[in-house]
Parts: structure tokens; C-alpha cells; sequence
């Protein structure tokens, strides 16, 4: 899952970018504690996102890290068991 482009640009959104496009007074066209407020929203919303996938990164390298050293026990147990035949064999 990835954070994706913005959602749906909220009608205050589009207002203040067009007003701020033509260079006309914020405050004319926008009630700007509005405007403020859905964007904090935003950013709320966008950093539970991010912590989420943040989350579950750690969660799946924490899960690689362990799949590697039971993978490397494993090569050691394996060395060691081709030692001992090779051991064997050579009596």
C-alpha cells in the first residue's frame, strides 16, 4: 500500500488554488480557517497513512532479518553435517 496522489480536492481547495493562481486577496475569495482545516485534516490523515506503511515496512524486514538467521543456522547445521560425512568417509 502507498500513499497516493492527493484524494479529492476539496471545493475550498480548489477556490483558494485558483485564487492564489490569479493572485487575487485570500481572504476575499476563501474563508481561510476553512481552508486551514482541511488541510490539517489532510496531513492527519496522510501521516496515519504513512505511520501504517511505516509499521508494516518494520514489520516485514523484522520477518527478513529472522528468515536470514534461521536460514544461516541452517547453512552452519548443513556445513557441519558435510564435515562430519566427509569425516566419515575418509576413515
Amino acid at each position: 500500500m502507498g500513499i497516493g496522489k492527493k484524494d479529492a480536492t476539496t471545493e475550498t481547495e480548489i477556490r483558494f488554488s485558483n485564487c492564489v493562481k490569479e493572485g487575487c486577496d485570500r481572504s476575499a475569495d476563501v474563508d481561510s480557517s476553512v481552508f486551514w482545516q482541511s488541510v490539517q485534516e489532510r496531513n492527519k490523515k496522510l501521516t496515519e497513512a504513512l505511520k501504517k506503511e511505516c509499521d508494516e515496512t518494520m514489520e516485514r524486514i523484522d520477518s527478513a532479518r529472522q528468515k536470514l538467521a534461521d536460514l544461516r543456522a541452517a547453512k552452519l547445521d548443513l556445513l557441519e553435517a558435510l564435515e562430519e560425512a566427509e569425516t566419515t568417509e575418509a576413515k
